[in-house]
């Protein structure tokens, strides 16, 4: 059964590589009919034309009736004497020579050059110079510098923002005769409220202040979550918030030095 069915597909086979064997002998029976040598048959040359030699002729009277030699130049021709023995023209260069003049050398003038250079270049005005200054609008200054506080101010940032204080900081003004930078303390509150740490990252250049603001933070006390000790029981990390406390110190003139009095 199995030989049966496999006799059909074997018969496209067979007829596919008798066709590619005829192509094939094709093929080569063209290439030894192309390449097959041939013998060449030689042409036959056409007879050249007749020449014969003229006997007994005058060159002197051919040269009156034949226009290329009465043209063209040659010994037979009527300028061969003039031009073939014309005597060629010598020339001898003279034997000359010029004496030395060496060049005179104006020693008052040495230097010159250099010292019209050197006044010349500071007494011209530079090309910077003659251009016109530009137009700078003016500013209006007072509105552009914003109102000093009355009073120190402080701001809250990052996840403890939406955390209010329970009780309000008291902010001091500090005596100082420069305006104070801020004060900058990273916080980390726990869901009860409480700060379990404070730490500053930047400072106003006042030490007092600076340490101020550390006392303040670390005495601080923000609204709890809701179920922050049940959060915070379960998971340790859960409840913690970060952020910063941005305190803007408020100054005032220092106080008067008071002189003492000299001794008796």
């Amino acid at each position: 059964m199995n030989a049966a069915l496999a006799q059909p597909e074997s018969l496209p086979r067979r007829r596919w590589l008798v066709w590619v064997v005829v192509v094939f002998a094709a093929q080569l029976g063209f290439i030894v009919w192309l390449g097959a040598e041939q013998d060449i048959a030689p042409r036959t040359p056409n007879s050249p034309p007749p020449t014969s030699l003229a006997v007994n002729y005058d060159f002197e009277l051919a040269e009156l009736f034949d226009p290329t030699l009465f043209a063209l130049p040659n010994r037979h021709g009527f300028s061969g004497l003039a031009w073939a023995l014309t005597p060629r023209a010598e020339y001898a260069a003279p034997d000359w020579d010029e004496p030395l003049r060496w060049l005179p050398l104006p020693t008052e003038k040495l230097g010159s050059t250099f010292r019209h250079l050197v006044v010349d270049d500071l007494t011209s005005p530079l090309p910077v110079a003659e251009k016109p200054e530009p137009q700078i609008p003016a500013l209006d200054i007072a509105a552009t510098i914003l109102p000093m506080p009355a009073r120190s101010l402080l701001r809250i940032e990052g996840g403890i923002a939406g955390r209010s204080l329970l009780v309000p900081l008291a902010l001091p003004s500090w005596p100082n005769s420069d305006i104070l930078m801020h004060s900058v303390v990273r916080v980390i509150v726990d869901a009860r409220g409480h700060v379990v740490s404070a730490m500053r990252l930047e400072g106003c250049g006042l030490p007092e202040a600076d340490q101020k603001a550390l006392d303040l933070v670390r005495t601080a006390q923000f609204e709890p979550m809701k179920d922050g000790e049940n959060t915070q029981l379960a998971h340790p990390l859960a409840g913690l918030s970060w952020g910063k406390m941005i305190f803007q110190w408020h100054t005032v003139a220092p106080a008067p030095a008071t002189e003492s009095s000299p001794p008796p």
